[in-house]
């Protein structure tokens, strides 16, 4: 009898000390999970995520580093689709009702997307490498995050256009000057003043997100992009340059 009470006793002591290991291990893997940023990307809330559509007018930092380290890829595809194809159709409506409209929703929906992925790989690349120059430390899939939702301020303006060229004609938005109706005139320059606002608000939340994820200020994030701008405008002047010399020699 004492040795069956024995046994029972040390079966106990067994069971808890298995117990208590199983305890120590989950709260080594919890503690583990909860400092690597790639488990939690397992675990993000979209019910909590959808409130960074918000919050990205007014706390782009907040709202950016919120996004890198729950899920950064959350919105970024649907982001840079909305973007390319509304910025090719905003910039095609010059007659809604000619047969050029269908040819530009085809390219909104072929050439746009395509070269729509090609600047967001390109210019976030340029993000990374050029932040990289002046002590940034933000990664690729961070400066992705950060060029898709700076974009959203675009999408809304584009979106905007969209509605007036609806409401008031593609030659109206296209020509404010020409019009004689003043109500109509102000509604064009007060829609032509939100979309120049929301260009500017995208810079801003460019600039902040830059900032954000490279852990620098916001001056070097803006020197980052002013660098960006003249890199790509060098070889835009020089290739001016030499269609316009060869024009001028074939005139000859």
């Amino acid at each position: 009898m004492s040795y069956e009470n024995g046994r029972n006793e040390t079966e106990n002591e067994t069971e808890k000390e298995r117990e208590m290991d199983a305890t120590i291990d989950a709260h080594h893997d919890t503690v583990e999970s909860s400092a690597d940023p790639r488990a939690q990307l397992q675990y993000a809330e979209p019910e909590e995520m959808k409130s960074a559509f918000l919050t990205i007018w007014t706390k782009p930092k907040v709202t950016v580093r919120k996004l890198v380290n729950t899920n950064p890829r959350y919105m970024v595809i649907l982001l840079v689709i909305l973007s390319s194809v509304s910025g090719v159709l905003s910039q095609g409506l010059t007659d809604i009702s000619s047969a050029m409209f269908a040819l530009w929703l085809g390219l909104a929906l072929v050439g746009g997307l395509v070269a729509g992925f090609i600047a967001f790989f390109f210019l976030s690349a340029l993000y990374k490498w050029v932040g990289s120059w002046i002590d940034g430390q933000a990664s690729h899939r961070e400066t992705r995050t950060v060029y898709a939702w700076s974009n959203l301020p675009l999408i809304v303006a584009n979106i905007i256009l969209f509605l007036g060229v609806l409401i008031l004609g593609p030659h109206v938005m296209n020509n404010p000057l020409m019009t004689d109706n003043a109500a109509t005139a102000v509604i064009t320059a007060l829609v032509l003043l939100i979309q120049l606002a929301l260009f500017i608000w995208s810079v801003v939340i460019l600039v902040g997100g830059l900032s954000e994820v490279h852990r620098f200020s916001n001056w070097k994030a803006f020197a980052t992009l002013l660098i960006i701008f003249l890199l790509l405008l060098v070889p835009f002047i020089l290739l001016v340059v030499i269609i316009a010399g060869v024009i001028g020699t074939m005139m000859i």
